[in-house]
């Protein structure tokens, strides 16, 4: 291993050590994202997109589209 490798990958340690230790970041990045998915959710269930079959909440989570 060459020592800019190990330069590299013992700085993305430290970072990702710093990140998981500061409660914020974790919950901005994680949790935050999901409370509003689950609240925009909720606001639309049971409603469809005009003219379609397509559910609203389909929208907002990208994996969930339906095949055609």
């Amino acid at each position: 291993m060459t020592r800019t490798i190990r330069l590299a990958a013992r700085q993305a340690l430290l970072e990702q050590r710093s990140f998981w230790r500061s409660a914020e970041y974790a919950l901005f990045t994680f949790a935050f994202p999901l409370m509003i998915l689950l609240l925009i959710g909720a606001a639309n269930a049971g409603s469809h997109l005009p003219g379609t079959d397509i559910k609203r909440t389909t929208v907002f989570v990208p994996a969930s589209w339906p095949s055609a």
